[in-house]
């Protein structure tokens, strides 16, 4: 059952219940609308029976520091962005959920050589074994009178070895982690999580079987990949920091083979594991799983709190909490950075987040000499002419009687840089401001 196109992505987020974020005329619209239209309320009625399904403890289970550092808002911005991004992903499964149900129906048709047909559709039913998708429509019946349902295949030839046989029979524990990384991406194509947590059983046993090979950091990172993929962030995050420990203690033996100190040892162990951890940090953050990516920030914080990727946390945090509208904390931060290390490449990049930031709270003043530091820090004439250009749009947006200000901020860029990329934007700007100057008088 569809609901009506215009309405369908306020019926998702009015799904969400607390964390739902429709102004008060949308909900009221949408309430009335539903009381109207049986499909959008049969849809609503799926969405929420779905995220019944999916709300649990082990969804937005985190270390007990990262919890309390984070305000209850913050909390909630990130549980609905989470749960959004899961009813976005099951919505594209549902399309090929149906074409596996259609696929598999025409199969078995054709493998009883039965003379009946099947009526198969664009209404086959979106489901897999007895998991039916937001959105699909019912199951129909067949004309032998059966229901066309996807289960798991069970096995057709009795001689096909399972995969613990496999893997068994495998003596190299690099073929071992080809065939799970096989396993995993076939099983991911069906979203069977039952298989997928026993491919991580599997994987711990060739872990267990071969203690010191040199694919241990691999087997961990495919144990954090596939918990992931199943929903279960506490032993994802588990598996990822023991693999960033063990290509820490990789790196370490490498210096001391290598003749090295043991403070260089040292150092290239805490290089190699909070290097690891910035870059999962990052990768989530640019997917925009906050909760993991606070939770791997606050780790190399607390963990590594005068390395240089210190700042690198302290970035992305600040970053976390601008996305999710904390804009009084990622300023803090944001300065906390340009503080450390004023040449850095964070501080540069926190420069060009934080004054959008302090204008917005009412810190004008400190947003326009912000642009300025920026450009007296940039390395070439592109970056000086941003700067400049930025401080003088914001100068500008602070009424009319700061336009003399703005114009001259705008003339340096205009003057100065003439090649870069903002100078015809300075011209513009300087332009309309003497119209409307022009103009009051």
């Amino acid at each position: 059952m569809s609901s009506c196109p215009e309405y369908s992505d306020h019926i998702k987020e009015y799904a969400l219940g607390d964390i739902a974020e429709l102004t008060p005329d949308e909900k009221a619209k949408l309430e009335a609308h539903i009381q109207e239209c049986a499909e959008c309320r049969a849809d609503l009625e799926e969405w929420q029976n779905f995220l019944n399904l999916i709300r649990s403890p082990k969804e937005l289970e985190v270390p007990q520091w990262v919890k309390e550092s984070l305000p209850a808002n913050v909390m909630k911005a990130i549980r609905r962005d989470a749960l959004l991004r899961v009813m976005r992903r099951t919505a594209a499964l549902a399309g090929i959920a149906a074409a596996a149900a259609a696929l598999l129906v025409i199969g078995l048709v054709v493998s009883q050589n039965s003379a009946s047909t099947v009526n198969v559709g664009r209404s086959t039913p979106a489901v897999i074994g007895s998991r039916c998708f937001p959105g699909s429509k019912p199951p129909e019946q067949v004309t032998n009178h059966q229901t066309a349902v996807v289960q798991d295949t069970p096995r057709e030839n009795k001689s096909e070895l399972t995969l613990e046989e496999r893997l068994a029979a495998i003596s190299d524990p690099s073929e071992a982690l080809v065939l799970l990384q096989e396993e995993f991406t076939a099983s991911k194509s069906i979203d069977n999580k039952g298989h997928l947590i026993h491919l991580v059983n599997c994987a711990k046993r060739v872990y267990i079987k071969w203690p010191d090979c040199k694919e241990r950091a691999d087997l961990l990172l495919f144990m954090a990949r596939v918990y992931e993929h199943v929903g279960d962030m506490a032993n994802a995050t588990k598996c990822f920091l023991e693999y960033a420990n063990e290509l820490g203690r990789r790196a370490k033996r490498f210096v001391t083979d290598q003749g090295g100190s043991y403070a260089e040892a040292d150092i290239a162990c805490t290089s190699s594991t909070a290097g690891a951890i910035m870059a999962e940090a990052g990768r989530a953050f640019g997917e925009r799983d906050f909760i993991v990516a606070f939770t791997y920030c606050d780790y190399v914080l607390s963990r590594y709190p005068g390395s240089d990727n210190a700042r690198k946390a302290q970035y992305i945090t600040a970053r976390c909490y601008d996305e999710t509208r904390q804009p009084h904390q990622a300023i803090e931060l944001f300065q906390t950075v340009i503080k450390a290390a004023q040449d850095s490449s964070e501080a540069m990049n926190a420069r060009t987040w934080l004054p959008s930031l302090q204008f917005n709270v009412g810190r004008q003043s400190e947003a326009i000499a912000t642009w300025l530091e920026y450009s007296e820090k940039a390395t070439n004439d592109n970056e000086k002419a941003c700067g400049y250009c930025n401080a003088g749009v914001l100068t500008a947006a602070r009424g009319i009687s700061f336009y003399p200000d703005a114009i001259k901020l705008l003339e340096i860029v205009e003057q100065n840089y003439p090649t870069s990329n903002y100078a015809a934007q300075a011209r513009a700007m300087k332009r309309k401001l003497l119209e409307e100057i022009i103009g009051v008088f």
